[in-house]
């Protein structure tokens, strides 16, 4: 079968920004509001978890995470992101024209990218697809979840976004239990249905119940975020 090129686009509306690839929506900017109602807003509690903290993406989408990350927490956080596909980080800079303000962007492979990193970061976010919203099969084996382990300081966490497709649905209990094996996991689950987003938190050195309380008493009153108190 030839290869078809993805179709990237960016729309705008008066109420927000939207980024797409291959028809699916990737990113959201929402005018009114820094969180979206959807899955990137659980991201946004971790850098509560520290004074200040370092993040690394793998994947870029369009950048919702990162322009969250820097409108809630503007110099607490710092933020590299590793994309893998130049036309993206092209597109992404179009859909937010200040994408090299809010963060330092990588072209490049993730997984080769941990490879260098020992205890760099407080915060790795993976939430890299391609065509059909499927996860590269790098990203899903022990050696990348065991360079996750060792690219996080102490008390660092990996956050993944997990969508069901047929394949990761039938992959899924293998990839928690290498994740078990490695971490402490917290999930929010948006339903086990067909593209459905699964939020998977995997703590290194602390538990679970310590993160929970930790973002509860941190996060401010705001009905736009009643989502994130109702699930941490």
């Amino acid at each position: 079968m030839p290869y078809t090129k993805p179709k990237i686009t960016v729309m705008e509306t008066s109420k927000e920004k939207i980024l797409t690839f291959d028809g699916a929506i990737f990113s959201i900017i929402n005018k009114g509001s820094v969180y979206t109602g959807l899955y990137w807003d659980y991201f946004t509690p971790l850098p509560l978890l520290y004074k200040r903290s370092r993040v690394l993406m793998i994947g870029l989408g369009g950048g919702t995470i990162p322009y969250q990350l820097k409108k809630l927490y503007d110099g607490r956080v710092d933020i590299d992101i590793v994309e893998i596909s130049r036309v993206m980080v092209r597109k992404a800079k179009t859909f937010n024209p200040n994408l090299e303000k809010i963060a330092n962007v990588i072209v490049g492979d993730g997984d080769k990218y941990l490879d260098g990193c020992i205890s760099k970061y407080d915060i790795l976010i993976l939430d890299a697809y391609g065509t059909g919203f499927r996860i590269p099969e790098k990203f899903l084996s022990e050696s990348f979840i065991t360079k996750a382990n060792k690219a996080l300081k102490p008390n660092g966490v990996f956050g993944i976004n997990y969508i069901f497709t047929f394949r990761q649905l039938l992959k899924f209990h293998s990839y928690m239990k290498l994740l078990e094996r490695n971490f402490s996991v917290y999930k929010i689950s948006e339903g086990m249905y067909f593209l459905s987003n699964l939020l998977i938190f995997c703590l290194k050195g602390t538990d679970v119940q310590s993160m929970r309380k930790t973002i509860r008493s941190g996060l401010k009153p705001d009905p736009a975020a009643r989502h994130i108190m109702d699930r941490f």
